[in-house]
């Protein structure tokens, strides 16, 4: 039930993107129940859906560079400055002991890379121990390993970084940096932004709830 204005273009889109690609993602909620297409719905159409996901990827993409650079940089300065540069090594200072071994566990992976930059070469070879201080290491960690660092920090330290250097509770940055992870890997991978519900959802301040905003939609990120 398909239509198609042009047969042999949509075959050349198809062999830039692929069918599961396009098709399977960007039909969804554009079929009736037994399968077939709602009338009007056209292959250009889908098309056309992909273009502008794309474009909002690319929009979004260096906005969260911003956010995920600024995060790099605040919480690397916030713990340099009270504990140390090798403290993340530091099981006590960390509310799960479990998850600090997680932690430490993928920055040996990190640090173990062939391709590694050459500031992370630098430190492993000439420097005590090997060890990276936190200010280097966080360039190294992915959006979602800050994230992970961020929530297993102790409580007090959690509330006193959030509210000097963002202004809100604990709770929402945890909740708002984690969902921005998400989103930051599905823009990272091409995926798909339009039409989602993303089960790992930002707190939203009441105002919002107040006005019906849906934070398993993108329009909440």
């Amino acid at each position: 039930g398909l239509s198609f204005e042009d047969e042999d273009s949509a075959g050349d889109f198809l062999r830039d993107v692929s069918y599961f690609r396009l098709v399977k993602a960007y039909s969804l909620n554009l079929k009736n129940a037994n399968g077939t297409y709602i009338d009007g719905v056209t292959f250009d159409g889908l098309k056309n859906l992909y273009l502008f996901d794309s474009k909002l990827r690319h929009l979004l993409i260096p906005l969260l560079e911003r956010v995920e650079v600024n995060l790099r940089c605040r919480l690397s300065d916030y713990f340099c400055v009270k504990y140390g540069v090798l403290a993340y090594d530091d099981p006590d200072l960390f509310r799960d002991r479990a998850h600090h071994m997680e932690f430490t566990a993928s920055v040996a992976r990190i640090l173990s890379r062939q391709n590694n930059p050459p500031f992370v070469q630098n430190f492993t070879s000439n420097y005590e121990n090997g060890k990276l201080p936190f200010y280097a290491l966080v360039e190294v960690l992915s959006f979602s390993d800050l994230s992970k660092f961020y929530k297993n920090m102790l409580n007090d330290d959690r509330r006193d970084f959030s509210t000097t250097y963002y202004g809100i509770k604990p709770s929402f940055l945890a909740s708002w940096i984690w969902h921005l992870a998400i989103v930051r890997n599905v823009c990272a991978h091409y995926g798909r932004l339009y039409n989602v519900s993303y089960t790992i959802r930002p707190l939203l301040y009441k105002q919002y709830a107040d006005e019906h905003v849906d934070n398993s939609k993108l329009f909440a990120t």
